[in-house]
């Protein structure tokens, strides 16, 4: 055995859980923006009459939703389980599922964009980060779920890709989806 098979062993012994973090459902500008209803939800709250109290919880939440939303990936390697999660304000919400039917893993493109734009909607602005993602597949490869989004260099992603491989105990194999059924 290896110096870095025993530093994953080790690891999992002390820490058999590992959370990916996918990011905020909102990027900078939607996020000012809960900030803003949060506030002004805040202050019809106070205002202490009866309509504007219920607009102004609703309000208040929808903006506290913009600003704590995330999602992300939790996996459990001594109970082969994981959850894909959203979570608000500190609060992970998600079923804890089995690794079982997953038996491969996979590295493909995981790019995130954002897309803007002007009132009248004649400009728009599209920014894509480039990422790759390490996927769960199935037997036959039609349904994937994102672990989590690494470098945009393969070399880095190929090393994370096995070091879950190995911690899980899944096949590392190039993603490619099987016919379900038979030419006519």
């Amino acid at each position: 055995m290896n110096q870095t098979q025993t530093s994953h062993n080790i690891n999992q012994d002390i820490n058999p859980e590992e959370t990916f973090k996918h990011g905020f459902y909102f990027q900078s500008a939607g996020r000012i923006i809960g900030f803003a209803l949060t506030t002004v939800g805040f202050f019809m709250i106070l205002s202490l009459n009866l309509l504007p109290i219920f607009i102004g919880l609703f309000v208040f939440s929808f903006g506290l939703y913009m600003i704590s939303g995330t999602s992300g990936f939790d996996i459990n390697y001594s109970q082969k389980a994981y959850k894909e999660y959203n979570k608000v304000l500190g609060i992970k919400f998600g079923k804890w599922k089995s690794l079982n039917s997953y038996p491969f893993m996979s590295i493909m493109t995981a790019n995130k964009s954002n897309k803007a734009s002007d009132i009248t909607g004649l400009n728009k602005t599209v920014v894509t980060n480039n990422a790759l993602g390490i996927y769960l597949l199935t037997n036959s490869h039609r349904t994937k779920v994102l672990v989590t989004r690494t470098a945009p260099k393969m070399d880095l992603a190929k090393v994370e890709a096995e070091r879950l491989a190995d911690l899980t105990g899944k096949e590392l194999m190039k993603y490619n989806p099987r016919r379900l059924l038979k030419n006519r």
